[in-house]
């Protein structure tokens, strides 16, 4: 009996502990200090003024930021801190933007040797922008921009996902210029069938090679004489009819030859696709293109 009162107890306190304790868990004592509150009279809500100090001294100190990156950039350029532009949230040297406006628009010359030279265009510039065309230097230029004002050319003459004209060798012999100047970049991906009197197309070049941008790179594929090879790159480069699709007939030595020019505006690894209507197979080059001068992509 004694034992029991005293069991009774210690259950009679933990019972009323756990009832305090629920209590409180649920309503909390409040402890949070009160606000501070205007006068009435003062005509500013309660916090307004802490607010709009907060938020000024905020923006200060973002504008303080962006003035002391813009002194940074161009005590880095030797420049003064006037010459220092934003673009596109951007800070940039003044002369890379009036440069490459006047790269693009200045530029009416149709000798080639008057070009701007590829380091002095802007560094900013000189990666995935490629050249612009007027569209009559030569006919596959002038044909292709014939076709893309046309509805019924404009699909094919632009794009890979579209079938090129089925190949026809007593056409193509009746007239080859025509199909030699007509830009087809699909052509690269339907080659002959393999067959028993289909021989494989070949290269004659090496598959890897590396340039600077500006520099030339020659590719030769070996084919029947006199047949077609088409050479095509999905990214910023030129060939001879100075577009990234090319149709070239192969020589009297079975040789068909095709210069690509790293412009401005490639970089990296560039890579060039061949393939001829009368041969299977399908060959691919890499040319790894390296800017001459100034930064480099990491440090832009």
């Amino acid at each position: 009996m004694k034992n029991g009162w005293k069991f009774a107890l210690v259950c009679g306190l933990l019972i009323v502990a756990s009832v305090i304790f629920v209590r409180f868990s649920n309503n909390p004592p409040n402890r949070q200090m009160a606000q501070p509150v205007a006068p009435a009279d003062s005509g500013d809500p309660a916090g307004t003024i802490a607010s709009e100090s907060s938020s000024g001294s905020a923006a200060v100190s973002k504008e303080e930021a962006a003035i002391d990156n813009r002194k940074a950039l161009a005590d880095a350029l030797g420049v003064p801190v006037e010459e220092i532009v934003t673009v596109g949230g951007v800070d940039r040297p003044r002369r890379d933007i009036e440069s490459s406006a006047s790269d693009s628009s200045d530029n009416t010359s149709d000798d080639p040797a008057d070009a701007p030279s590829v380091a002095s265009v802007a560094p900013f510039a000189r990666i995935g922008v490629a050249p612009r065309l007027r569209g009559d230097e030569n006919a596959e230029v002038a044909g292709l921009m014939a076709e893309l004002n046309s509805p019924e050319g404009a699909r094919s003459a632009k794009s890979t996902l579209f079938a090129p004209e089925e190949f026809d060798v007593p056409s193509y012999r009746a007239n080859p210029a025509e199909y030699l100047t007509r830009i087809r970049p699909a052509r690269v991906f339907y080659p002959a069938q393999p067959g028993p009197e289909v021989k494989p197309i070949a290269t004659e070049s090496r598959s890897f090679q590396q340039v600077l941008q500006g520099e030339k790179v020659i590719l030769r594929v070996k084919a029947d004489p006199g047949m077609p090879v088409v050479f095509y790159t999905p990214q910023v480069g030129q060939f001879d009819n100075l577009l990234s699709s090319y149709t070239v007939a192969a020589g009297e030595d079975g040789i068909a030859t095709a210069t690509w020019l790293a412009t401005t505006g490639s970089y990296g690894l560039n890579d060039i696709l061949a393939a001829s209507p009368v041969h299977s197979g399908q060959l691919q080059f890499r040319v790894k293109v390296e800017l001459p001068d100034g930064p480099q992509v990491g440090d832009r």
